[in-house]
């Protein structure tokens, strides 16, 4: 593996090249240690003694001694050189007895971590899962090697659309196509798991090997399973997310290795698997937040799966019903080709859409009012003669928004038209704009009755049992546990983002309260990430259905939903980024931690770069500022970032934490 020669060129003096004369061949062992100081993210040369000659290889992990203590590292590479000008110190140990960091994989740990000014360390942490013994010596015990079935081309519900037979074509043919898919609603073989399944199989009908992403444990066990189908038994596919014991999430890793396996199904960490003549990798659902690691350097696994495919030259193909502004710029910068459903495909196959919103309630009168109209719940009971409903309410504890205790209707700023919420210490100010809130009558009922309260699964479901009495009312969310699957019985299942269970068949109809509550956030996000919230729902919903979306929305986001169009938004919400030089058409970084540290950091950096704040954050004593790239200096940007990252370590003091180009803004 190469050295990280321009990182280390950032903070670290460079030396004449000497050659170490020894018995041993190749005596230096290029080290990276497993730190997360930013000053030691680069290469350490070590002295490889005689009893470890055999084992010290490239990949593995050892112990070396740094100022006087034993840490973990990697061995990178073996040579006869280096520009260390003292006495090099032995490497103690070297605990792996197969090579588990390949070099294509550091490299893309290493262009992440800068990428994000973060540590590649830190990223290798998240890449390679920790050894297990007693599973590595079985693996190699049995070293078998597997003769893996032929596959073709064969038929698929992708014949039908724009350019996807000719994606498929082509991987199968050994080429590496790059796509981005606006995925539809559907059954059998036309559900979104069957049409990845069916790009799998093309992949290894070239001969080569394929990563599948997907954002929760339950997409992960359904395109697997759309998989198994589709390729048979003789195909092994192994499967990796957090769920795994140790020793399973290990096994796999090392069967993909070892090339025991050439399928790897997983969440975000999937994409780092180590599988060899990768020819294809391909994301579900980008747009969800579980892709956006909560460990530093908090990269997206979006990015990463760009770089992996760059450095692997493979396809890659990211689907999902609803664009994201970031697969849009891979479109509109020809980096990625569009792949989009017939218009006859989109009727078809979504259920019809209704927004409940403040003309709907005043053309209705006295059935337009409350939090669920009686109109809605109208639509609702007949629904329930079909099947189930399923009624989507927003994550409990994000707004505590103040409602008419009569109607039900969102206190609303007569400024901006915003939600009011009670804010810490009791005030009353609007979700939008900040101004403080005057609570006047209701624009719904014209009452005065005002109460705060959470949007939440746990309200919803008791407001539901009172007006559906003697219909079952099931909760899913995290706090009253998930559910994954249930049966066609009518019954009405409040469930939260990403806790919606699946139902064989679809749901009869979809509710979508308090719509103006994901609406009201102040991040850049909130219309695209609504989109892909509602259209996820949506496509539970039997096309003969209907979703109801109740809530204030946008005549724009309206329209979108209404003609299900899953791609005109990202085009506009680009523009959008792009006017005020937001990710991902310009590059920014949020710099949190201690006020005193924050402000240290933002006193290092290079004066001309546009720094907005800081600001206090919530929590107490923190605070939080933006720093903004020069155009057209994205990599120099990163690196002044590190720069001062590196210069605050070498001097011992703490670490702010840096998030270069955040997913909420």
């Amino acid at each position: 593996m190469s050295a990280s020669r321009d990182q280390l060129a950032l903070w670290a003096p460079t030396h004449a090249q000497r050659t170490i004369d020894s018995d041993v061949a190749d005596p230096v062992a290029r080290v990276l240690l497993d730190r997360s100081e930013p000053h030691l993210d680069h290469p350490f040369d070590y002295l490889v003694p005689a009893k470890l000659a055999e084992r010290a290889q490239p990949g593995r992990r050892a112990r070396v001694r740094l100022a006087g203590k034993l840490v973990d590292a990697w061995i990178l590479e073996r040579t006869d050189t280096t520009t260390h000008t003292g006495t090099l110190q032995p490497l103690s140990s070297v605990s792996h007895t197969v090579s588990v960091l390949t070099e294509q994989i550091y490299e893309v740990a290493r262009e992440v971590a800068h990428r994000y000014a973060g540590v590649t360390a830190e990223v290798l942490a998240q890449a390679i899962p920790p050894r297990h013994g007693i599973t590595e010596e079985k693996i190699l015990e049995v070293g078998r090697e597997v003769r893996f079935p032929d596959h073709h081309l064969g038929a698929s519900a992708w014949e039908t659309w724009r350019q996807g037979q000719a994606f498929l074509a082509h991987l199968a043919g050994g080429d590496s196509p790059r796509a981005v898919w606006q995925a539809l609603p559907g059954l059998g073989e036309a559900s979104p798991e069957a049409m990845m399944a069916a790009a799998v199989e093309a992949c290894l009908a070239s001969g080569r090997s394929v990563i599948v992403m997907a954002p929760t444990i339950d997409a992960v066990e359904r395109a697997a399973q759309a998989v198994r189908e589709r390729v048979g038994q003789g195909e092994p596919v192994e499967i990796l997310h957090s769920r795994l014991a140790p020793s399973a999430r290990y096994g796999a890793f090392m069967r993909a290795l070892l090339g025991q396996t050439r399928v790897v199904i997983g969440m975000q960490s999937a994409v780092y698997a180590p599988l060899a003549r990768l020819g294809l990798i391909v994301m579900w659902d980008d747009g969800a937040d579980a892709y956006a690691s909560r460990r530093a350097p908090y990269v997206h696994a979006r990015v990463a799966a760009v770089t992996r495919a760059r450095h692997a030259r493979c396809g890659l193909l990211i689907g999902s019903y609803a664009r994201t502004c970031a697969s849009q710029l891979l479109v509109e910068s020809g980096w990625a080709h569009p792949i989009s459903p017939p218009i006859a495909h989109v009727r078809a196959a979504t259920p019809q859409v209704d927004i409940i919103d403040d003309e709907w309630r005043a053309q209705r009168g006295g059935s337009g009012k409350g939090r669920i109209p009686a109109r809605v719940q109208a639509i609702v009971r007949e629904a329930l003669r079909a099947g189930p409903v399923l009624v989507h309410v927003p994550r409990a504890g994000y707004i505590p928004v103040i409602r008419c205790g009569e109607c039900g209707a969102s206190a609303r700023c007569g400024s901006c038209g915003g939600p009011l919420a009670a804010q810490r210490g009791g005030a009353i100010a609007c979700a939008w704009c900040g101004r403080d809130g005057e609570m006047t009558a209701c624009a719904q009922c014209g009452k005065r009755r005002w109460r705060a309260g959470r949007v939440g699964s746990e309200r919803t479901a008791e407001e539901l049992g009172r007006a559906f009495a003697g219909t079952p009312v099931i909760s899913s969310s995290s706090d009253a546990g998930v559910i994954d699957s249930l049966d066609s019985r009518p019954r009405l299942i409040v469930a939260t983002a990403g806790a919606e269970p699946h139902v064989e068949g679809g749901y009869a109809a979809g509710l979508i309260l308090d719509a103006h509550v994901l609406l009201a956030r102040p991040e850049l996000w909130v219309p695209e990430e609504a989109l892909r919230r509602w259209f996820a729902i949506g496509a539970l919903v039997r096309p003969t259905g209907r979703l109801l979306i109740v809530g204030d929305v946008s005549t724009r986001l309206a329209q979108t939903c209404i003609r299900w169009d899953g791609t005109g938004l990202a085009a506009s919400a680009l523009e959008e980024r792009r006017a005020l030089a937001f990710p991902p058409v310009a590059r920014l970084a949020t710099v949190s931690g201690d006020e005193r540290d924050v402000a240290d950091f933002l006193a290092r950096l290079d004066p001309h770069l546009p720094v907005l704040g800081p600001l206090p954050s919530e929590r107490a004593g923190e605070a939080r500022a933006i720093v903004r790239a020069k155009p057209d200096e994205s990599h120099e940007f990163t690196d002044e970032l590190l720069r001062v990252a590196a210069a605050r370590s070498i001097s011992r003091l703490r670490r702010v934490r840096i998030q270069v180009d955040p997913a909420t803004m």
